[in-house]
């Protein structure tokens, strides 16, 4: 295992962290908690492309323009894609999906295991997180605001 990997339960925080956040904002948007729930599950590749949150994927592909660090980013503009390709494997992992989209039942990020788990480089998730998640604070506290 390469040093820039963490371990397991890491990325466990960061699915969550994603899922509920997004979730968020589709109940804040008129959404029904209980629908939210079960059209979604865990499914964070299915979430991320839900109607509701077009301004967070537009915002995130902004963000990404902005995402900066030498050793990690690519130079040619194509961070968002690269940010991508890491929450399409974190949203694969996190719903019991092999690296494919196919499903395995091995949902070793979310319960505890005995078994070691080889993680992906978050590099991309992690900044992403902190754009991302901050926008979705800020609109909730807006929202909030408003009531």
């Amino acid at each position: 295992m390469q040093e820039n990997h963490l371990m397991a339960p890491t990325l466990q925080c960061l699915g969550y962290a994603f899922e509920i956040g997004l979730k968020a904002m589709l109940i804040v948007g008129d959404g029904d908690l209980d629908q939210v729930g079960k059209t979604y599950g865990h499914r964070l590749n299915d979430l991320w492309e839900a109607d509701g949150l077009k301004q967070v994927r537009q915002l995130t592909k902004e963000a990404a323009a902005r995402w900066y660090y030498p050793d990690h980013w690519p130079q040619d503009g194509s961070s968002y894609d690269c940010f991508l390709k890491q929450f399409r494997w974190l949203g694969n992992i996190h719903a019991g999906r092999s690296v494919d989209g196919e499903y395995t039942g091995d949902f070793s990020l979310r319960y505890p295991t005995d078994e070691k788990t080889s993680v992906y480089p978050p590099d991309y998730l992690l900044e992403a997180a902190d754009s991302i998640l901050g926008f979705v604070e800020g609109e909730l506290q807006r929202t909030a605001g408003k009531t």
